[in-house]
């Protein structure tokens, strides 16, 4: 591994959701100035610089601290550490699945035509 790679994976492993984060925060039409406000409402003297550099994916946070953050957020955790890549594949998956079912509704039909057919066939036969 070359030595910029060893320093990507050291900084996702202190932090995975700091870009997440920031794109809530400012989802919201928040400032890190007040979203550190809003945490301090919370109970957690957060103060601005924190923020960015959770943000930045320097801080490690804790369990709790994730717990809060999505609480001041008001989304799910999961949310949290969901990504551009994450969300694609979701999308993707649910295209799969539409795709899917209605394969399965097609075949099913044919079956049903040939099926109405065969007895067509049969009852005229007897």
């Amino acid at each position: 591994m070359s030595c910029g790679t060893i320093h990507y994976l050291k900084v996702i492993l202190k932090n995975m959701i700091g870009p997440n984060l920031r794109f809530l925060r400012k989802e919201k039409g928040w400032t890190q100035q007040r979203f550190a406000s809003k945490c301090a409402l919370q109970g957690w003297g957060l103060s601005r610089a924190g923020i960015s550099k959770i943000e930045a994916g320097i801080r490690r946070i804790n369990d709790g601290e994730i717990l809060l953050l999505a609480d001041v957020l008001e989304v799910p955790i999961l949310e949290l550490y969901m990504n551009e890549h994450s969300q694609k594949l979701e999308v993707s998956v649910n295209n799969l699945a539409s795709v899917a079912n209605k394969e399965l509704l097609d075949a099913r039909n044919k079956i049903l035509v040939k099926a109405a057919l065969v007895i067509a066939r049969h009852g005229r036969e007897d």
